[in-house]
C-alpha cells in the first residue's frame, strides 16, 4: 500500500492510520476500499457503493480481505522487533501523528513528493524520519555553539559552566545525562583561543 492510499483511509475515517483497528468492520472495509481505489477496481465508486457490492458478492470480499491480510503480514516482517506495529489499535493517550503530516514533513524536508506518496513503504518511514530529525538537531546544536562562542568575549566562560547547554537547552537533551562541568584547564584554553582571535582581528584591521 502506498502512503497516498493510507492517507485516503485517514481522510475517510477521520483518524490516524496508527489507530487502525482490524477488528473494526468500518476500519477494515475502508482500507479495502482505498486499496481498490488505488488498483482501479473501485474507480468512480463511493465507499457506500463499494460496501453494497461487497455485501452482494461475499466471495469478492473474502478474496480482497485475504489479500489485505497477506500484505499486512508481509509488511509486518520488516518492522523491527520492539516497535509498535502499524495496523493495531493505539490508546488515545498516544496521540499518534497522521501519515498526512508525516508525508508533508518529508516533502518539506526535500524528499521527492512522488516517491513519498507513490513509492515509500511503511517500514522505511522511521528510517527517514530519524535521519531528518537527527540532522535538524545537529544544525540547531551547531547554531547554538556558534552563538555561544560569539558572546563569550562579552560574558566570559564562568557564566556558562556547562558550556553551550547553559545558553539554551533543547528538549531532546533533557533525557541525556547532565554534562560534566568544564575544567579550569579547558576554560583557560578556550579564553586563550578567543584572545588570540581578537589579537589577530586587531592586526588585520591595522594592516587594512
Amino acid at each position: 500500500m502506498t502512503l497516498k492510499t493510507l492517507i485516503r483511509w485517514e481522510q475517510l475515517r477521520a483518524k490516524p492510520y496508527a489507530a487502525f483497528d482490524p477488528a473494526d468492520p468500518a476500519d477494515f472495509e475502508a482500507l479495502l476500499y482505498v486499496r481498490a481505489l488505488d488498483s482501479g477496481a473501485a474507480r468512480g465508486h463511493t465507499l457506500d457503493t463499494y460496501r453494497r457490492v461487497l455485501q452482494k458478492a461475499p466471495q469478492l470480499y473474502e478474496r480482497q480481505a485475504d489479500d489485505l491480510r497477506r500484505e499486512m503480514q508481509t509488511i509486518q516482517q520488516f518492522i523491527p522487533a520492539g516497535e509498535k506495529p502499524h495496523g493495531t489499535p493505539a490508546p488515545p493517550a498516544d496521540s499518534p501523528e497522521p501519515l498526512s503530516a508525516t508525508a508533508a514533513f518529508l516533502v518539506a524536508e526535500g524528499m521527492d513528493a512522488h516517491y513519498v506518496m507513490e513509492e515509500l513503504q511503511m517500514p522505511d518511514i522511521p528510517t527517514f524520519l530519524n535521519a531528518y530529525r537527527h540532522r535538524r538537531q545537529e544544525q540547531m546544536e551547531a547554531s547554538r555553539l556558534w552563538t555561544w562562542l560569539a558572546i563569550l568575549p562579552h560574558t566570559g566562560t564562568r557564566r556558562f559552566p556547562n558550556g553551550p547547554a547553559d545558553l539554551l537547552r533543547f528538549p531532546w537533551e533533557n533525557a541525556r545525562p547532565a554534562a560534566r562541568p568544564i575544567t579550569t584547564r579547558e576554560t583557560d584554553a578556550l579564553e586563550a583561543f578567543l584572545a588570540s582571535g581578537r589579537r589577530w582581528k586587531k592586526q588585520t584591521t591595522k594592516t587594512h
